[in-house]
């Protein structure tokens, strides 16, 4: 998710209770644990800086743009900084890799060069992160053939009692972000898949065993993503990774910026800041591809709330109700307005299921909207549904060469 996250969350919606399958960037499943080998590690790195600022609050309307341009009236996003929760805002990106990487190299360039990005720069500072390094970290050991997550993080864990990753005291103060690269994706297993299936190639999560110790961590991988070539895939995975572990370290014991809300569709997709700009187009700076990441200040605004800007035109819709119960054999709307950042000719809609536990028809009246237009979702369950089957549902907005894209998403529970 993207990467998106495949996240177990129990949810309550209208009395049901819902167990969902989300799909994301973020092990968030709980508390994982389990047995694995340990080592030892080589370590260089590097550091930057920059400077900070804050962010905004959740409302709703519209905003004027440049030569007259009004986007159309649209809900203004926010990921709130959840109460308790902490950003690293000095963050050590730990770029761990195994003996047999054909792409080692390459990996420790790419992590060097994302902490003294402009990328970081320019995203970093409205969520608290004022500076950051990189260091690396040689396993001299070949990439197991098979490992499941609960495993890796016992791994991790005695890398840092061995001395073979760096670390801090495991309080509040160590803010090192253990990312794990793997050269065969297939071999790790997260809730029983592989990373591919679980993801779009990474997620980041905490461990919560062994003592208390705690730590931050990321996986990526090398998942094949369509128009896209491998490098592409597992740097935009990275920096997606990177940006959410750093503004949501502790994501399952204390949640920072990410929405809880269950009244929002994007709660069961992640919710986090990389997860609501996964299907806008990436930045390139330096060669290297990045994704874009969610800004409360520019959505609050009202205009395009992806950033760093990738010089297209941010489009969009806004879609409501967003999460609707509904009955077996029955139908209900969801209305849909267009929006984009600037004055952009009209573009194309699809809807569809994204993924749940039933498969719902969808219909979509017109297939073509533009600023301040409108559209319906007309979602019919099936007969056979039952009580507390949920689906979510993909909206994608499009132009005709692909160069400009937008998501939004709306649940349905089956009550």
């Amino acid at each position: 998710m993207t990467a998106g996250r495949l996240v177990l969350l129990a949810v309550t919606i209208a009395g049901g209770a819902l167990l969902v399958a989300g799909c994301g960037s973020d092990c968030d499943s709980g508390e994982c644990q389990g047995s694995g080998s340990s080592g030892t590690a080589s370590t260089t790195g590097s550091t930057s800086g920059s400077s900070s600022s804050g962010s905004g609050s959740t409302t709703a309307g519209s905003s004027s743009g440049t030569s007259g341009f009004v986007p159309a009236p649209h809900d203004l996003e926010q990921v709130p900084l959840q109460p308790g929760g902490a950003v690293f805002d000095s963050p050590t990106l730990v770029t761990v890799t195994y003996a047999d990487d054909p792409a080692r190299a390459q990996l420790e360039a790419f992590g060097a060069f994302l902490v003294s990005s402009s990328w970081l720069s320019a995203i970093g500072p409205e969520y608290g992160i004022t500076a950051a390094s990189q260091v690396n970290a040689e396993l001299p050991f070949a990439a197991p053939a098979g490992i499941d997550d609960a495993e890796l993080q016992t791994d991790i864990l005695g890398w840092i009692s061995d001395g073979g990753l760096p670390s801090g005291d495991g309080g509040p103060s160590d803010q090192y972000i253990y990312m794990v690269h793997f050269p065969d994706p297939d071999a790790l297993t997260v809730e029983g898949q592989t990373l591919c299936t679980f993801s779009a190639g990474g997620y980041h999560s905490e461990n919560l065993a062994d003592g208390g110790r705690n730590f931050a961590y990321a996986v990526v991988g090398a998942c094949p993503e369509p128009g896209l070539d491998g490098d592409a895939a597992w740097q935009i995975a990275a920096s997606h990774e990177f940006i959410e572990a750093s503004t949501d370290p502790t994501p399952v014991s204390k949640p920072a910026y990410s929405i809880s809300d269950l009244s929002d569709p994007w709660y069961l997709v992640g919710g986090e800041v990389g997860d609501l700009c996964s299907f806008t187009p990436p930045v390139l700076e330096n060669g290297y591809v990045l994704t874009q990441v969610w800004s409360n200040q520019a959505s609050l605004a009202g205009g395009a709330p992806c950033v760093p800007d990738n010089g297209a035109p941010f489009i969009d819709v806004d879609a409501w109700p967003a999460i609707q119960n509904i009955t077996a054999g029955e139908s209900v709307t969801v209305d849909l307005t267009g929006w984009s950042g600037t004055a952009v000719a009209a573009w194309n809609l699809y809807a569809g299921v994204y993924f749940g536990s039933f498969t719902p028809e969808v219909a979509l009246d017109n297939p073509v909207i533009d600023n301040g237009g409108t559209a319906t979702v007309t979602i019919t369950a099936p007969t056979n549904a039952v009580r507390n089957d949920y689906a979510i549902i993909f909206i994608g907005s499009y132009n005709d060469d692909q160069t400009n894209t937008g998501m939004q998403v709306v649940a349905v529970v089956v009550r």
